[in-house]
């Protein structure tokens, strides 16, 4: 008796050791035929040690995993075949015993199919909250960066890249596109993910080897060249007129997310977005606040093809109406921002643009030449009590423009106050401050204002005064305005209608 025990207990080991080694070469189906022949196998070996006493019982276990591997079907066929089992052994209970197995089958059957609708619906509902909390994590990290800054760039990088990040929302792709002031085009402003399923694969890698998170990848966004860049420079091509009909006018007129599968191919806008960005599915979120139409959100998956779900859709919008409140709470600043920097006037940047320009190159301090041009109006108090001030207010308006008009992109026009006019000149050496300078005053000369003929000079005309310096301190900032005053004030003495460049500033370094 010990030596069959000790040999059913080989046996059956073996058998378990040959049969997980067979469970993981497998599929799923192949697995479970593996379990239910081991486990006929072990019954039978089991049956033969100990001369067929309760075997009848003990193929149960084989009904058993019938059942929960292949249903009702593979529980009826499993007890039919140990029905024949018992005829060969001459069971009298033959037409009992498979009765009772038919009944066990059912029973067993409804229980678990009970109990995985139980499972089921316990992981559906634990998957739920584990998706709420972790979009409750997200939009908290996502507010809080939000909050933090004003600056547009970087709250896009922050919308898009919580959109498409693995630990964000984990789109592939995501592109923003935002209203002009008119309201009526919408242009592209931003994206970010790949153009090609090759970029985006090589991207995932780096994020997975780096193990960035999503405050790291914020972070990253406007620091380094990416390919996204790619992306960007395609997107910033796009211009759409929200006058012509489209699924962009269609999203921002309804306010509602639009899910494309299956394009419309009567879309020509959305043709031109199918070709240029090779674009199988999309999903399209209206930025609305207010009734503002702020713009439009679009996401996709070029990468691993994943359909877009309903529940995907769902877990967008909150972000999407949290970030076009963000983008118009943004544009608003700006515009105050916009009016407290400029002139009501002439619409030049004023003097306190003018002290925060400085400050900006005082505090960098690494020895930037920076040239600063002072312009005043020749006898502006005599054409003001001639003609009065409003006509006064009209030849500073023009002044502004021509002095706008004569400079390139990156020299900067103030208003200093009154008749007094600035601008400033980084990287630029004295040589070339005097050009500009020159330039400024030639064209004033040559346009013509209102009533200008009543001037001593028989028309309108400006003194100029130049300075530069590398500036490294406050000092040195205060050093330059000093000067260009100085300058300023000998070109009035020595006969105004010109141009003077200070002393002791450098000269073409």
């Amino acid at each position: 008796m010990v030596i069959d025990y000790i040999l059913f207990l080989t046996i059956a080991c073996s058998l378990a050791i040959i049969a997980n080694f067979l469970r993981f070469k497998g599929r799923d189906t192949v697995n479970k035929w593996v379990l239910i022949l081991s486990s006929l196998v072990f019954i039978e070996i089991y049956g033969f040690l100990s001369d067929f006493t309760y075997f009848s019982l003990s193929l149960l276990l084989v009904i058993s995993i019938s059942v929960i591997s292949f249903g009702l079907i593979g529980g009826i066929t499993s007890s039919l075949l140990a029905f024949l089992q018992i005829v060969v052994l001459q069971d009298e209970n033959a037409i009992l015993i498979v009765s009772g197995y038919i009944v066990f089958v059912v029973g067993l059957f409804f229980a678990t199919r009970y109990m995985r609708a139980v499972t089921s619906e316990s992981h559906d509902r634990l998957s739920i909250l584990l998706n709420n909390s972790k979009q409750l994590n997200l939009f908290r990290e996502v507010s809080l960066t939000m909050q933090q800054t004003l600056n547009l760039e970087k709250l896009l990088q922050t919308i898009l890249t919580t959109v498409t990040a693995g630990y964000g929302l984990g789109f592939n792709r995501a592109i923003i596109m935002l209203t002009d002031k008119s309201g009526t085009r919408l242009k592209g402003k931003m994206g970010t993910g790949p153009m090609t399923v090759a970029e985006g694969l090589k991207t995932w890698e780096e994020i997975s080897r780096k193990k960035y998170d999503l405050n790291d990848l914020i972070q990253m966004k406007g620091k380094v060249e990416t390919t996204d860049q790619k992306l960007n420079d395609r997107v910033k091509t796009f211009e759409i007129s929200l006058e012509q009909e489209s699924f962009l006018s269609r999203t921002l007129e309804s306010g509602i997310p639009c899910h494309l599968d299956g394009l419309d191919q009567t879309d020509e806008i959305l043709k031109g977005f199918v070709a240029e960005f090779n674009i199988a599915e999309l999903a399209v979120f209206p930025l609305v606040s207010q009734g503002n139409k702020v713009g439009v959100l679009l996401v996709d998956n070029p990468v691993n093809k994943k359909s877009i779900t309903a529940a995907e859709i769902d877990s967008v919008i909150p972000l999407a109406n949290q970030a076009a409140i963000a983008i118009y709470q943004t544009h608003l600043y700006n515009q105050i921002e916009n009016m407290a920097l400029r002139d009501g006037l002439t619409n030049l940047l004023n003097q306190r643009a003018f002290q925060n320009q400085l400050e900006e190159f005082s505090l960098v301090g690494d020895g930037t030449i920076l040239s600063l041009i002072m312009i005043d109006i020749d006898s502006f108090k005599h054409f003001n009590d001639t003609n009065g001030h409003l006509i006064g207010n009209q030849v500073l308006v023009k002044l502004s423009e021509v002095i706008q008009n004569t400079l390139a992109d990156g020299q900067l026009a103030f208003r200093f106050g009154g008749e007094e006019f600035s601008v400033l000149l980084s990287g630029a050496d004295t040589k070339r401050a005097v050009e500009v300078a020159e330039s400024i005053r030639e064209n004033v000369a040559n346009t013509s204002f209102p009533y200008e003929e009543k001037q001593p000079f028989g028309n309108l005309t400006i003194s100029v005064g130049v300075a530069t310096k590398k500036v490294t301190d406050s000092m040195q900032i205060q050093e330059l305005i000093d000067s260009a005053d100085k300058a300023l004030y000998e070109a009035k003495r020595t006969g105004k209608n010109r141009v003077v460049a200070g002393k002791g500033v450098l000269h073409d370094e």
